[in-house]
């Protein structure tokens, strides 16, 4: 009877501990994406803000020099993975993001359409953290006037850029 408590408390031991290891392990295969500054096109980012409810903040973050199919990749590997996303400068992370789906700027035959991510913040107050961090990084890469009215035009001829 003693070695049957023994074998019974060594197998619920193992299972606990078990647990614990497979729980340890589930958080280490969601990585976050990390994302730099320098790799988004400052120019090209869209904000949508919650006029009123529970809906939260969203942004529009396109790569500059990232490929559609690479961008595609990610974004299906990151949501089936619920993968979240770190919007950093340098080494300090400006704000922990939900990653949505994939963000498409500029889709006009004219020119050429920039891809990125869609993230979802968790608070207005951390969406205006990150505008002003983008308010900075796009006062340090200045485009040209004819870069600038190119991307006026496109959002005017893009319905989903229209205010109802």
């Amino acid at each position: 009877m003693q070695n049957h408590r023994i074998r019974f408390a060594l197998a619920l031991g193992f299972l606990v501990c078990g647990a614990h290891m497979v729980t340890a392990q589930q958080i280490s295969s969601n990585a976050p994406i990390m994302v730099q500054l320098a790799e988004i096109d400052c120019f090209g980012v869209w904000e949508w803000a919650p006029a009123k409810g529970p809906e939260s903040p969203r942004l529009g973050l396109p790569y500059r020099d990232m490929e559609q199919s690479d961008v595609e990749t990610l974004v299906s590997v990151g949501v089936a993975m619920n993968r979240s996303v770190w919007i950093m400068v340098g080494q300090r992370v400006v704000a922990e993001c939900s990653l949505v789906g994939e963000f498409v700027c500029g889709q006009d035959a004219k020119s050429k359409s920039e891809y990125g991510l869609l993230v979802r913040l968790d608070s207005v107050t951390e969406a205006q953290t990150v505008g002003a961090e983008l308010r900075l990084e796009r006062l340090k890469v200045q485009p040209s006037l004819d870069e600038l009215i190119r991307r006026g035009k496109n959002r005017l001829n893009d319905e989903k850029f229209w205010i109802p």
